[in-house]
Order: C-alpha cells, then sequence, then structure tokens
C-alpha cells in the first residue's frame, strides 16, 4: 500500500492495538536482520492494516570481535533517526534506538516541529512530553533509548515486555 513515511504523512489517527501489532513485527524483523542501515519510516512498507515489511537495508560490513560482531558502517543513514553512538563503530543495539523513535512517532500523531523536540527528548534522555497516559508504554519506549547502549534491552527481552502482552 504505501511505506510508513507515507502512511505517518497522510494518517492523523493512531489505533494503539494496530501500532502494538506493527511494533511487534517491527521488533521481529529486527531480530532477525540486525545487520542493515538505518531504520526510519521510509524503509517500512505498509502491506495492510496489519502487516508492515522492512525493506532497503543500505550497506553494511560487519568485522568479527571476540564472540560478537561489531558492525561499521559509512555514515549512510538517516540522521534523525539514528543512535548516537552510530558516528563510530557499533553493533546491532543501534536498531534498538531507531526503533524506539519510529515507535515514538507512529504513537502520536506528531507535527514536524513536535517530532523533533520528542526526538529530542529520547536523545537527551528527558521524560518524555507524549505517551505520559500510558505507562506501560512509556517505561518500554524509555528502555529503547538508553544512551548507554549496554542498558537497551535486545529483540528477546522486548518481546517479553508487559507492553505486548496487555
Amino acid at each position: 500500500k504505501s511505506n510508513l513515511a507515507d502512511w505517518l504523512s497522510s494518517n492523523n489517527t493512531r489505533d494503539p492495538n494496530i501500532m502494538k501489532s506493527w511494533f511487534k513485527q517491527f521488533v521481529s524483523a529486527i531480530e532477525y536482520i540486525h545487520k542493515k542501515n538505518t531504520i526510519y519510516p521510509s524503509n517500512i512498507l505498509v502491506i495492510a492494516d496489519d502487516v508492515v515489511k522492512i525493506c532497503d537495508l543500505g550497506i553494511a560490513i560487519a568485522f568479527e570481535s571476540g564472540e560478537g560482531s561489531l558492525t561499521m558502517r559509512t555514515d549512510i543513514g538517516t540522521n534523525l533517526y539514528k543512535a548516537p553512538e552510530q558516528s563510530i563503530i557499533y553493533d546491532h543495539r543501534v536498531d534498538i534506538f531507531s526503533m524506539d523513535l519510529i515507535f515514538l512517532e507512529v504513537s502520536d500523531d506528531m507535527t514536524e516541529a513536535k517530532r523533533i523536540d520528542v526526538f529530542t527528548e529520547a536523545r537527551c534522555a528527558m521524560q518524555l512530553s507524549i505517551l505520559q497516559d500510558q505507562p506501560s508504554t512509556l517505561d518500554l519506549v524509555t528502555k529503547l533509548t538508553k544512551l548507554d547502549r549496554d542498558l537497551r534491552p535486545s529483540t528477546d527481552e522486548l518481546l517479553g515486555h508487559p507492553f505486548f502482552s496487555e
């Protein structure tokens, strides 16, 4: 039907159940992919009301390092959705940060100015000005945008969050 960026610009209502379904699909897809470029709304296709797909993963070069894999990429990606550590060597945890920014965007109808303000709040570890009436959702998004990537949950931990079982 469209990509998420187009959907966001043409829809000003948000059905929490559909957004929860989409976010669960995002998490599952990221868990599977993990080695891709920055995720942002134009890379997410809205196939149907209850189905989204990730596409256009860009360029990634993986370097083995001990038990894990660090990923180093050129400075490709959309700055608005990049994790704080993305200008240096980084790993799949940048996806968790980017995914959260997208989730914030689909959870609330935002003007461009409001989106920049909310993303700035997330990047600065400030209390968010949105989702105050949704404690479980607020708890989830606060965990996803931890500035210290070691404190961000894994995709397995994400899928076990109470948000997905409510």
